[in-house]
């Protein structure tokens, strides 16, 4: 009888090391301009405050226009890849989130529908969110697409104290 429960908590034991590691992303996250090569931006992510809570993506989101002027907005999804619709700015979006295999980055897709001089275009964002060893800094890989064109770029976010 004894032997069979060793074996079984053995079996635990290994199953929980052998499980992924869901790497927490909780904190807020100031763009790294030194490090982030912004281009031509006119509009970009200046900070995000990240809150994960179980399989809860809860975002504060602050975007900067050159001039300095910010739009924040706030994002809660699932991790679970399903479908959330919030409307910012008058802009409808669809966004989800889920995990990587190994629980070590979260993959982000959006589709945010705004309208310009020749009528609805909708941008389309694919983000690779990665933590570094120590917890100091968030690399967003990102795709951005709407129209004919196409921007893939880094930016680098530290964690703020």
């Amino acid at each position: 009888m004894s032997r069979i429960l060793v074996i079984s908590l053995l079996c635990l034991v290994v199953g929980a090391l052998a499980a992924p590691k869901k790497v927490d992303f909780t904190g807020v996250w100031t763009l790294d301009r030194e490090k982030t090569s912004l281009g031509d931006s006119q509009l970009f992510m200046a900070k995000i405050d990240v809150t994960v809570k179980g399989d809860s993506l809860l975002t504060t989101r602050t975007y900067e226009n050159e001039w300095g002027e910010t739009y924040p907005f706030d994002e809660n999804l699932k991790m679970d890849g399903s479908t959330h619709e919030i409307t910012i700015y008058d802009m409808p979006r669809k966004a989800a989130a889920h995990r990587s295999e190994n629980g070590e980055n979260i993959l982000f897709e959006s589709t945010t529908t705004f309208y310009g001089d020749s009528g609805e275009i909708d941008l389309v964002t694919k983000e690779k969110w990665i933590l570094d060893t120590n917890k100091k800094m968030l690399t967003i890989e990102s795709e951005n697409a709407w129209a004919d064109e196409e921007l893939k770029g880094v930016l680098y976010y530290k964690k703020s104290e």
